[in-house]
């Protein structure tokens, strides 16, 4: 079992410590310069929750909790499918809307119906 003593305490202190590091570095870092273009928005979800999970992860593994670490991953994973299905959801909704609009435009400035 974890007691909450001054070991603790500093092990809980130094993981919350690379984790700002990390999210800090990650925000800031020059990812145009590397890439050639921001970073992707999903990129940049998986790179802050990995800012956030490792430092944790290795806490709960040198405490060997490891049920602990399970649910957290399980639960990182699965979630993290379920934002990016969400997010292609949301893109291809976005390309249908346009490819409409465009569609009326057309009609109204050249009085053209697209056939499909």
């Amino acid at each position: 079992m974890i007691t909450l003593d001054s070991n603790t305490l500093i092990q809980i202190g130094i993981a919350a410590i690379i984790t700002d590091l990390l999210l800090l570095v990650g925000h800031w870092f020059r990812w145009d310069l590397w890439l050639g273009r921001e970073l992707p928005r999903i990129a940049a979800y998986v790179y802050g929750m990995l800012s956030i999970l490792v430092p944790v992860t290795v806490l709960l593994m040198i405490w060997q909790l490891w049920p602990v670490v399970l649910l957290l991953w399980i639960s990182t994973v699965t979630g993290g499918i379920v934002v990016v299905i969400a997010y292609f959801t949301d893109e291809h909704a976005v390309l249908k809307k346009k490819e409409s609009i465009s569609i009326v435009e057309k009609e109204i400035l050249y009085g053209e119906i697209e056939e499909k």
